[in-house]
């Protein structure tokens, strides 16, 4: 996270930050028709930043 520190401190500079960009991002459970299948929110360019310092990929 400290090259996203470094650009930006007011954005990324602590956990309680971090979180609060990423609480937005959800999986639900979708049943449309008889078929049940997973939703995941596409992550904003913000969100993708942190989670691409942190090595997570959403699936």
């Amino acid at each position: 996270m400290r090259p996203l520190r470094e650009e930006d401190e007011n954005e990324y500079g602590s956990f309680k930050l971090v979180m609060e960009r990423l609480h937005s991002i959800q999986q639900n459970t979708v049943e449309f028709a008889g078929q049940v299948f997973q939703q995941l929110t596409e992550p904003n360019e913000q969100q993708r930043k942190i989670l691409d310092a942190l090595g997570v990929k959403l699936k």
